[in-house]
């Protein structure tokens, strides 16, 4: 396990480790004159280099943990060019109503299938139809289409897709004249990246995670049985073996 720590154009703070194996830092994490509080690696770049970066060819090039806190915070964008595996998700923002006092979460939503979701409103002609065009690429990235409509204000027992996608293009009929109508169009994605990197919905653990838990405290279980337990009690173990030099006088008044 690697972590490199970059600013500008010197190592501000460079590690080397070995598994399970914590490598003594070339300099002390500072900004100006002053320590870094709270922070126990820090990397700084004032160009596009990165601030920290970590790299292992088999297991982890970042590990966080936190027995109480949050193990990973990002404050701005994130890009992930691989897949993202989690146990949930929610958007989290200051309450629209309340925003001074209380958050909003929402949960994603999910699928077994890498999934892409289209809808809108639209208003029927003379005839009780319409057409509904949507991006030039539709076609290119998504396959396994499925349709629903909803007749808005009166019922519509005739109401049904006329002629399916083609184009990016699919038609609906059956309204009446005037009439609005709700429609939401899925798609399944076939692009280069889905293809190569398909949801496996169902697998079997590997032998050594067998009996072992992702979440194990849900289930009723120990932390002990926890499939990362073992890896992260022994960064404890070097974490903990590792002396700190006592903090410098601020020579700042």
């Amino acid at each position: 396990r690697r972590i490199f720590t970059i600013c500008s154009s010197v190592n501000l703070l460079f590690f080397i480790a070995s598994p399970f194996r914590i490598g003594e830092s070339k300099f002390q994490a500072t900004t100006g004159t002053r320590e870094r509080e709270h922070v126990s690696v820090f990397g700084q770049s004032s160009s596009s280099a990165a601030g920290v970066y970590g790299q292992s060819s088999s297991g982890y090039g970042v590990s966080g943990f936190s027995t109480s806190g949050t193990a990973l915070k990002a404050q701005g964008n994130a890009d992930v060019t691989g897949t993202l595996s989690k146990g949930g998700g929610t958007f989290l923002i200051d309450h629209p109503l309340d925003p001074e006092n209380k958050f909003l979460r929402h949960s994603f939503m999910e699928s077994p299938e890498m999934k892409n979701f289209y809808d809108g409103v639209e208003v029927a002609d003379d005839a009780g139809e319409f057409a509904v065009q949507l991006p030039a690429y539709f076609d290119a990235l998504n396959e396994s289409i499925r349709y629903q409509l909803t007749a808005i204000g009166a019922a519509a027992p005739n109401l049904h897709i006329k002629t399916e996608m083609k184009g990016g293009r699919f038609t609906v009929a059956g309204a009446s004249k005037g009439q609005k109508i709700s429609w939401s169009v899925t798609g399944v994605r076939k692009d280069a990246f889905a293809k190569a990197n398909p949801v496996i919905v169902e697998e079997e653990k590997p032998a050594e995670q067998k009996g072992k838990y992702r979440h194990p405290l849900v289930h009723g279980k120990s932390q002990e049985q926890g499939i990362e337990w073992e890896f992260l009690s022994k960064q404890r173990e070097v974490a903990d073996s590792i002396k700190v030099a006592p903090k410098k006088p601020d020579p700042t008044p």
